[in-house]
């Protein structure tokens, strides 16, 4: 993640507040650009620090359109831009993986399968972990976190029948249903190996 900060002296001029804000984050991606142009190699896990030259004069926005540019990148930055992305691809399909097989499992005896549960559940819990710059991580961390609570009620009970396991299935399903893979991460994605479903 880029972050960037303008002095406030560089957009004062710019009335309204909208357009201040807008002016502001086209400077940090035009700096940012030009900053990862330069780069050999960047850490895609943590805020990236994005300097913007204060003698530059930023002007509002004429429109509100996607800011877009091509930039030509180093080897060694695009090899580690390719690899987080199949890593990111591989990570999505496993969190799709755990969810599809505990939607299925859910409702039947889980302590006949415990570790499979467990994994499954602790897995989209750490992906959701690894979650940064989204409005709903907080509340995704929290529903992740209730269902590992959820799995483990269920994998207590012996009764799939019994009103209090039922109750547990349908939190767990609601759970389940919110949840999605993260798209920005501010940490490495779990490992592959802690989900073991097969």
């Amino acid at each position: 993640m880029l972050e960037g900060k303008v002095p406030l002296s560089q957009i004062a001029h710019i009335e309204e507040r909208q357009q201040r804000v807008e002016a502001a984050a086209v400077a940090t991606a035009l700096a940012g650009f030009e900053q990862i142009r330069r780069s050999n190699q960047i850490d895609l896990y943590r805020r990236n620090a994005v300097y913007i030259d204060s003698a530059i004069k930023i002007d509002p926005s004429p429109d509100s359109r996607p800011l877009v540019a091509n930039v030509e990148i180093s080897d060694s930055l695009a090899v580690i831009l390719n690899q987080a992305t199949e890593r990111h691809k591989a990570v999505e399909a496993a969190f799709e993986k755990a969810k599809k097989y505990l939607e299925r499992e859910l409702g039947g005896l889980l302590s006949y399968d415990a570790a499979r549960a467990r994994s499954a559940a602790n897995f989209l819990l750490l992906c959701r972990k690894g979650a940064t710059g989204g409005f709903l991580d907080a509340s995704n961390r929290e529903k992740a976190s209730f269902l590992v609570n959820e799995v483990e009620d269920m994998i207590k009970r012996k009764n799939p029948g019994h009103p209090n396991f039922i109750r547990a299935v349908e939190r767990a399903r609601g759970y389940l249903y919110r949840l999605y893979c993260p798209t920005r991460w501010g940490e490495y994605p779990p490992p592959l190996a802690l989900l073991n479903i097969d």
